[in-house]
């Protein structure tokens, strides 16, 4: 038996209510004030604001002033880029909370994209379960209870993470700028002297091997002139 058919047979029970045009209820996170409250809080690093603001028919000013009430740090402005890489963990954390219209108007998807990506994107349709009844997430203005609860859980925050709410992090995915460059960081220890019987690598030419590709040559090159300081002018190191 195929994969997908394995996990779409294990998973039919659970999903016949979505066969039936009827999913089954949301799994609920009562200690957020509101649906909206929960809303502004799964989606500060995973949404720009006036794409919120635009789901819940509200303005960008006001998910804003609930974010702070609830404690949350300064809001994130994602890239282009950014927003493309992080589609998967904004399904994953709307699944239970906003219905597909609003989850594909918060991705700026087509509806058409949105389902090819749940099929063929790694059984991530598998992987989610059956799509749970959710109701829109709307914009209103908090009442008097929910704004008491906003503000104890700011306290809470507060609390807990202390100076660190207030640091600015990595950017999302700045991995991958790393990963990708061919640039390092200087290691060399321009004091150090090299010890008696030890080799010193600060002047040897880096050569492939037969068999060895040339580009792992060509980055461990890289790596020795820029992390090193090594001048490559001798033929030294052989890769094998």
């Amino acid at each position: 038996m195929r994969r997908r058919s394995f996990l779409a047979s294990t998973a039919l029970s659970a999903a016949s209510p979505l066969l039936l045009g009827q999913g089954p209820a949301p799994l609920t996170e009562a200690h957020f004030p509101s649906r909206l409250h929960q809303f502004i809080w799964r989606n500060w690093e995973l949404a720009n604001l006036d794409r919120m603001a635009a789901v819940v028919k509200g303005e960008s000013s006001k998910l804003q002033e609930i974010g702070v009430s609830m404690g949350l740090p300064s809001k994130p402005q994602l890239t282009d880029e950014q927003l493309r890489r992080i589609y998967i963990t904004v399904i994953r954390q709307n699944w239970h909370l906003l219905p597909n219209d609003q989850l594909i108007q918060l991705l700026g998807w087509t509806r058409d994209k949105f389902e090819f990506t749940l099929k063929e994107d790694d059984f991530l349709d598998i992987k989610l379960g059956p799509k749970p009844n959710c109701h829109p997430v709307v914009y209103r203005e908090p009442s008097e209870s929910e704004q008491h609860r906003s503000a104890e859980m700011r306290r809470t925050v507060q609390a807990a993470l202390g100076a660190n709410l207030t640091r600015q992090g990595e950017p999302a995915f700045a991995f991958v700028t790393r990963l990708s460059s061919s640039q390092y960081e200087s290691k060399r220890d321009t004091g150090a002297k090299r010890l008696q019987n030890h080799l010193d690598l600060s002047s040897c030419n880096v050569k492939a091997g037969q068999g060895v590709d040339t580009r792992l040559a060509a980055r461990l090159s890289d790596y020795m002139r820029t992390a090193m300081g090594s001048r490559l002018e001798s033929n030294g190191l052989k890769l094998r």
